[in-house]
């Protein structure tokens, strides 16, 4: 849900995250992330997770089934991406935890958490 709990966002297979109306289900927007993986075009890369900015409406996080976690802006454009530590960079992130100002929590495909 967004902060309002007006809208829903949601990920999916097919590479795209939606946005819905809370009210009446009905999809306002598909966004298809654009240079997610550094590819120019998602093709079908699985969004396993949408995550909220707290005081940010105009930005999201997308989480692929990959070593990133992706910031995208409204239109589609990946404005930026965060790693793994590199202790872990062969990992794949499981989950987005919280998110704050200056801190996103994670949890990684090996059950361990991380800060980035």
């Amino acid at each position: 849900w967004s902060r309002d709990e007006k809208r829903v966002f949601s990920g999916s297979a097919d590479g795209t995250v939606k946005i819905w109306d809370g009210a009446t289900t009905r999809c306002l927007k598909t966004i298809r992330p654009t240079a997610l993986m550094g590819m120019e075009e998602v093709k079908e890369v699985s969004v396993a997770q949408v995550g909220l900015i707290p005081k940010d409406r105009d930005h999201f996080l997308a989480c692929p089934m990959g070593n990133a976690i992706h910031v995208v802006n409204v239109s589609g454009s990946v404005v930026r991406s965060f790693q793994p530590p590199k202790k872990y960079e062969k990992t794949i992130f499981s989950r987005i935890l919280l998110v704050r100002p200056k801190a996103l929590f994670c949890l990684l495909l090996e059950m361990i958490m991380c800060c980035i």
